[in-house]
């Protein structure tokens, strides 16, 4: 993602950042018009944006339940099964 968010960043001039990335992926692939190879042609990226995307979601809803504690990070696909990071808030 960062190689893609580099990548647009130099073609529009502007900064580009994580969201950024995962709005013109999931555009890309909703509205198959443009030329699908450019999100194909860096191995994974699709497959980050995935992670990344499913990962904040879950921890929307954990902050809607106000949960406070351990949770899995799934935007990780290494490590132990039970290994927990704590919520990213206070």
């Amino acid at each position: 993602m960062a190689a893609f968010a580099d990548e647009m960043t130099w073609r529009t001039g502007n900064a580009r950042d994580g969201p950024d990335v995962v709005t013109k992926v999931r555009n890309y692939l909703v509205h198959p018009e443009e030329d699908q190879k450019e999100h194909y042609r860096l191995p994974g990226l699709v497959t980050e944006v995935w992670l990344v995307t499913r990962h904040c979601l879950s921890l929307l809803g954990l902050d809607s339940l106000n949960y406070r504690g351990p949770h899995r990070n799934l935007s990780s696909i290494r490590g132990f099964a039970g290994e927990v990071e704590d919520t990213p808030w206070p």
